[in-house]
């Protein structure tokens, strides 16, 4: 089985969506302390070793990047025929 990390290109589309999720009352200071780590150097290096690319988008701009990126996925799904057995 071929792995994603050593064929992935920078700038490629996403091939998988990884997300830290936090139900809504969360105090805004925490997530705010949680985005703040994942753009730290330290963690940045670690999740781009593990062929990943932080972005620490929030909740309205993920928003509008799954919006935008669906129609993509949907028509490759739609154009491999995969279906759901």
């Amino acid at each position: 089985m071929r792995t994603v990390i050593p064929n992935a290109r920078r700038g490629s589309p996403r091939t998988a969506w990884e997300l830290v999720l936090a139900h809504y009352a969360v105090q805004q200071r925490i997530t705010d302390e949680l985005r703040a780590a994942v753009q730290s150097p330290e963690v940045k290096t670690k999740l781009d070793l593990a062929g990943t690319e932080p972005t620490g988008l929030g909740p309205d701009e993920f928003t509008a990047a799954y919006k935008r990126d669906l129609p993509v996925w949907e028509k490759a799904v739609k154009d491999s025929g995969a279906t759901l057995a």
